[in-house]
């Protein structure tokens, strides 16, 4: 098929599904009421397809309301049917099909529903232990059947929806910055499946790794019984389960230590500027780069949450409650680490006096490393998240602790994507942060806060952050969003007019992310993009297929041509390619393509009068990449493997108009399949 026939990627969903909506509905309510049963092999499953309607109501080809009406009836339905199934064998409920397979849960859910009555039934729907448990032992109790399906209501209306709302609006915001651009589409898409594998290889690690550790703990208690002495005591506190105390300390301060080091190791980098460091600029012009107007908006408003009124505002609230409670340790220590944490910002601040991305504050504040806002929004919601998780309901703490790292994050965020900081500056303060957390959780491990005052604190705490940001957002908006807004490039200057020698003032190599200098930048174009495209095309290159999700199919075809596969993106110090050329060939024997990437430069080399505007200039590499079919299954075009046989691009560069090859042969990375050669003047200039 042509590169330029792309089907639609709603056109291959529907080709391929074969439901209608009727039946999508019928499929809804059978997997929710399935996953409302105690078995748990539904579990997963049912996740899956639910997650899948949602999508494709997301995608507008099944209707959303009907399907919640759906999955919600059909977990009520479940859940009365286990409910029935309690009323029936009553005490006798552990002899029967499935429930005598979860002898200890169903201990468990009836203490649970001996605490809690009905109004454990909402969370109940949020417990993977309780899933069909608790709806038995309420009517095994003689629980009253209209009371029943209004307790359990609320629950399977809102597990309906957390089950198919996330997939709609994932599906929904991809298509919506599809239309903005589809490589930013491509780049939230990869951005969401990487929280997804974060979020499932944690989950994984901890549940693979907890036996492990169990049987580790054990092996260091057999050592230390059999070494004795003052290592054998030091092991066996630090593995002993009635040690916990102990070994959460020492865990602790190895945080702190940790959050410490790596604070003064980014510190050293600033000061000495080192060149580990350069990633900074690239991924902040990466950031830039996928700036939009309608994602700008949503960006300064989260970033306004992070200001020093609104947190102040929450620390404050946060600190009064605490006095209320009769807490005055928690209030005064959680005062001391806020007030500890702005002048020690402030501190750093003009000790190093650091730049910033763009120029956009003045006195101390005009400086960068550490963030500010990142450094006091780490140390606040730290310091909430962890009395969240020690004081409140394991229910209601594991929200609170997920809500105060999401608001840490989007902040942190927000300042590299607007340019107000650097990436160094934002770890930086995210370390500090830590490291507050780490100490206020070691200096007041002994302080206790009741489930009540900390069920006040956390909702007086959301209430600040809801009205105060709230009113600052509407405030500040206009005005922040014309301070962030993007600035324009400042030109890098020539030392000569370009043909006389000030193409010499440019890199010779792409530097990447890392700032690891890589592939010879061979082709030096002085003219707009197109009029580059259109002399390549001249000359046998076209275009790259561009990167789609229905592409994607291309490389599962065994006899998938070479310039039928999308080039991987490569960056130049942040800078995304304006143009991607491809062209038949081979080296050493394979087939395969020549691949020609193209940067911009903005530069200003002076004129006659010793002034010079800026204009934008093309700065190209030329890779070989040989076709690949492993297994006779599969089609990809990657760097060769052996790197035996080198590459000169001058000839095919020769090759444009007004060429000129200058300057000495430049060795390209033959492993990488990155061509050398002598570097090419070519275009207008």
């Amino acid at each position: 098929m042509p590169h330029d026939e792309v089907p639609d990627i709603d056109d291959l969903i529907l080709s391929h599904w074969p439901l209608t909506p009727w039946l999508a509905l019928a499929v809804a309510f059978a997997v929710a009421a399935a996953e409302a049963l105690p078995l748990r092999r539904f579990r997963l499953p049912a996740i899956a397809v639910l997650a899948l309607l949602g999508g494709l109501a997301g995608l507008g080809n099944l209707p959303f309301w009907p399907l919640l009406a759906a999955a919600t009836l059909g977990a009520l339905a479940g859940d009365a049917a286990c409910f029935r199934a309690g009323r029936r064998h009553g005490l006798r409920l552990e002899m029967y099909w499935p429930f005598d397979r979860h002898p200890h849960r169903l201990a468990a859910a009836r203490h649970h529903f001996g605490d809690l009555g009905g109004g454990g039934l909402l969370a109940a729907r949020f417990q993977s232990g309780a899933h069909g448990l608790l709806p038995a032992v309420a009517g095994a109790s003689g629980m009253a059947g209209g009371r029943f399906l209004a307790a359990s209501l609320p629950g399977a209306l809102l597990w309906a929806v957390a089950r198919l709302a996330p997939a709609a609006l994932t599906v929904l915001l991809l298509a919506a910055v599809a239309r903005i651009g589809d490589r930013l589409a491509i780049a939230v898409a990869i951005g969401l499946l990487g929280v997804l594998l974060a979020v499932w290889l944690a989950r994984t690690g901890l549940r693979l790794g907890l036996p492990l550790l169990a049987r580790l703990r054990s092996g260091l208690l057999d050592w230390a019984g059999r070494r004795g002495g003052r290592a054998g005591a030091a092991v066996e506190r630090l593995a002993a389960p009635h040690h916990a105390a102990f070994r959460l300390l020492v865990l602790l301060a190895l945080l702190v230590f940790l959050a410490i080091a790596g604070f003064l190791a980014l510190l050293q980098g600033v000061v000495t500027g080192d060149p580990l460091l350069r990633f900074d600029g690239g991924i902040s012009r990466l950031a830039q780069g996928l700036r939009t107007p309608w994602i700008d908006s949503w960006v300064v408003a989260m970033t306004l949450l992070g200001d020093w009124l609104v947190t102040l505002s929450v620390a404050g609230t946060a600190a009064a409650v605490l006095l209320l409670a009769g807490a005055w340790r928690l209030a005064v220590g959680l005062g001391l680490a806020m007030a500890a944490t702005m002048a020690f910002v402030q501190g750093i601040k003009l000790l190093v006096a650091a730049p910033r991305p763009i120029e956009i504050y003045g006195g101390a504040d005009a400086f960068s490393f550490p963030s500010g806002h990142a450094t006091l929004t780490a140390a606040l919601y730290g310091i909430l998240g962890l009395l969240a998780y020690r004081f409140l309901p394991r229910w209601l703490a594991v929200p609170a602790v997920a809500a105060c790292a999401a608001l840490t994050a989007i902040v942190c965020l927000s300042r590299v994507y607007l340019a107000a900081h650097w990436p160094t500056d934002v770890i930086a303060g995210l370390l500090f942060g830590a490291g507050i957390t780490a100490a206020f959780a070691i200096a007041f491990r002994a302080q206790a806060l009741s489930r009540g005052a900390a069920g006040w604190l956390f909702g007086a705490a959301t209430l600040a952050l809801l009205a105060v940001g709230g009113w600052h957002i509407a405030q500040a908006m206009p005005q922040a969003e014309r301070f962030y807004a993007v600035r324009e490039p400042v030109p890098q200057p020539l030392s000569d007019p370009w043909a006389a020698g000030g193409w010499r003032d440019l890199p010779d190599r792409r530097i990447d992310l890392e700032g690891e200098r890589e592939e010879p930048l061979l082709l030096l174009w002085n003219g707009e993009a197109e009029a580059l495209r259109e002399a390549l095309r001249a000359q046998g290159w076209q275009d790259a297929p561009g990167w789609s999700l229905a592409i994607l199919d291309r490389f599962l075809q065994p006899r998938t041509g070479a310039l039928d596969l999308p080039a991987l993106p490569r960056l130049d110090e942040g800078r995304r390619p304006v143009l991607t050329m491809l062209h038949a060939g081979s080296l050493g024997g394979r087939d395969g393509r020549f691949v020609l990437r193209a940067w911009p430069r903005l530069v200003a080399a002076p004129d006659r009068t010793g002034d010079g505007a800026g204009r934008i200039v093309l700065l190209g590499s030329v890779t070989f990449e040989p076709l690949h079919h492993p297994l006779g299954l599969l089609s990809v075009a990657l760097p060769p493997e052996d790197g035996h046989h080198a590459c000169d691009a001058t000839a095919m560069l020769t090759a444009l108009p007004g060429a000129q090859a200058v300057g000495a042969p430049l060795q390209g990375d033959a492993e990488e399949g990155a061509c050398g050669g002598q570097r090419v003047l070519a275009g207008s200039g």
